[in-house]
């Protein structure tokens, strides 16, 4: 028998967040659980749109839940229905992936990538040049500009520009005429609270993917109406605004939040589709024990 604590059965370490349809989805494979019911979770008859909410912390994570077919398309478990193991989820998954296209498109892909390699490129750093340049400013810029987006650059097979209209970084890729077209720009600001001005220009600006990187000291706990949310719910009614009112407004916006937590270096994210609601669903993408 297959059972959930509240993470993909399929994707067994992802775990499920709040959708848009008030499901839990998974945001790597966009299967779809109910749970309705407290000891079973429903695995829905079709695919979740990879459409998030903030409020992950209100909702029952159906823990030790037995994972089923939904009754129909009930909200409710078939009890005489159990998945019998996650190969078995994954052939489930795979009859609805073919019955209609996947939610995957190549904006909300080259945002996946920026963020690993984002991850990665922070991970070729020490522990000690790390702490060294996260407390100040000028140094954490610094790590920005000279290491991690050419780092990105390079992986994502794009080159790296800096100051590019007057955003801070530029990852571009030239065509066989050899004009540059921005395919990511990039804009860093240190101050998490002032940092709406930013936000407003890559609104304004066209590419697939635009990003924020930032850093606070505010916590983000559970509870989506305290800590920092208030920030991230400014911007995204700012990326909804742009999305109601711009009909050429497209691409995924997304919101890097990097913090001291306790003795460890700590980055967040998540990202906006473009009429606001969440691509990515609000969580860590790096943490590191440092010595300050």
């Amino acid at each position: 028998m297959l059972f959930t604590d509240g993470e993909c059965p399929r994707c067994i370490s992802v775990k499920l967040h709040l959708n848009c349809q008030d499901l839990l989805e998974c945001p790597t494979c966009n299967l779809v659980f109910s749970a309705a019911d407290p000891l079973c979770a429903a695995v829905m008859p079709f695919l979740g749109r990879g459409r998030f909410r903030l409020e992950d912390g209100r909702v029952h994570q159906c823990e030790g839940a037995l994972v089923c077919h939904s009754l129909g398309l009930s909200l409710l478990p078939d009890v005489r229905r159990p998945l019998a193991d996650s190969a078995a989820l994954g052939t489930y998954r795979h009859s609805l992936l073919a019955a209609e296209d996947g939610p995957r498109t190549r904006p909300l892909a080259t945002t996946q990538r920026f963020i690993e390699a984002f991850h990665d490129s922070l991970m070729e750093f020490d522990a000690l040049a790390l702490a060294n340049a996260w407390p100040r400013k000028t140094r954490r810029t610094k790590l920005y500009a000279d290491s991690t987006m050419p780092d990105i650059a390079r992986e994502l097979g794009l080159q790296h520009r800096r100051e590019r209209f007057t955003v801070d970084h530029a990852l571009v890729r030239e065509d066989a005429n050899g004009h540059e077209v921005a395919q990511i720009y990039i804009e860093s600001e240190n101050e998490y609270g002032r940092a709406t001005h930013e936000m407003q220009k890559l609104c304004s600006l066209n590419s697939p993917v635009r990003v924020l990187i930032t850093a606070t000291e505010k916590l983000f706990p559970p509870q989506p109406a305290q800590g920092g949310y208030g920030q991230l719910r400014i911007w995204q009614s700012l990326v909804r605004a742009h999305g109601e009112n711009n009909q050429m407004f497209a691409g995924i916006l997304v919101v890097i939040i990097g913090r001291r937590h306790e003795d460890a270096l700590t980055f967040d994210a998540c990202a906006f589709h473009s009429d606001g609601d969440l691509a990515i669903p609000f969580g860590t993408i790096f943490s590191r024990p440092l010595q300050w």
